[in-house]
């Protein structure tokens, strides 16, 4: 994440997005709240993660790729704020799982109103809930999050005596944010169209690789070649994953020595 800036044209495009959404949101609904987190780290055993990999709905509106936050949108009939909840910095867990951001720096870098640790989520929800018209989030989807909105629901409940209203109606986040995913701008498309060129040149030297008659010397280098294409095309995947064709995956038959499996 360290690679990003406050003029990186992806974090643009991600405030330009959530404008959009939050006009789409007044049109429905005059107010709401959205709340949206990105996907979960996986154990792969006792000491170590899957390679961690974003949600891209979450991705496609804030740009960050960082575990652990959740992006709140408070949308009123004027405007709107965004407000982001992520890891706080930790010098020393970031030997180990890498560099954060922080909530320090990531209004600036980012173009959010605010940002707060992700510890400060279940504090700060009961508040931006209180006199919502409606929540957007996504239905159904993960019982930890559905026990947690309806806590918070309850703590915004227990002020009503002070004339404090809680949101009525929920509406699905999903439907909005893959509407609008539909329809790709000027830097998605030139992604894409970069993304197929560099697969189809990757599929048709992998083809020349293993036809019949190669020698292994010629196959080898090859290979190497074949690999540093693959290595461009990885690159643009993880700039805009959201705007990816779908990936397939061939085993080259190569001599024994060599065992490569080939992404096209």
């Amino acid at each position: 994440m360290n690679h990003l800036s406050s003029h990186n044209p992806l974090i643009v495009a991600c405030q330009q997005r959530r404008v959009r959404l939050a006009q789409n949101i007044q049109a429905k609904s005059g107010s709401g709240v959205v709340i949206l987190s990105t996907a979960e780290e996986k154990a792969r055993n006792r000491d170590s993660d899957f390679p961690y990999r974003h949600d891209s709905d979450f991705f496609y509106l804030t740009g960050f790729d960082e575990p652990g936050a959740t992006l709140v949108m408070l949308i009123q009939k004027t405007g709107f704020e965004s407000h982001l909840f992520c890891r706080p910095k930790d010098l020393e867990r970031e030997i180990w799982d890498g560099y954060r951001l922080g909530p320090e720096a990531a209004p600036e870098i980012l173009h959010l109103d605010a940002a707060y640790s992700n510890t400060d989520l279940g504090k700060k929800l009961p508040e931006f809930l209180a006199n919502q018209n409606a929540i957007y989030v996504r239905l159904a989807s993960n019982a930890q999050v559905d026990h947690q909105i309806r806590d918070w629901m309850s703590h915004v409940r227990q002020q009503a005596r002070a004339g404090t209203a809680s949101p009525e109606v929920f509406h699905n986040i999903e439907s909005l944010i893959h509407e609008m995913r539909l329809f790709k701008g000027p830097g998605e498309i030139e992604t894409m169209r970069q993304a197929a060129a560099i697969s189809a040149e990757a599929h048709i030297r992998a083809m020349r690789s293993c036809k019949p008659g190669k020698r292994e010397y010629q196959l080898e280098a090859e290979l190497l070649s074949f690999a540093i294409v693959v290595h461009k095309a990885l690159h643009i995947t993880v700039l805009l994953p959201q705007v990816l064709m779908p990936v397939s995956c061939i085993t080259a038959q190569v001599p024994p020595n060599y065992s490569t499996v080939i992404f096209v």
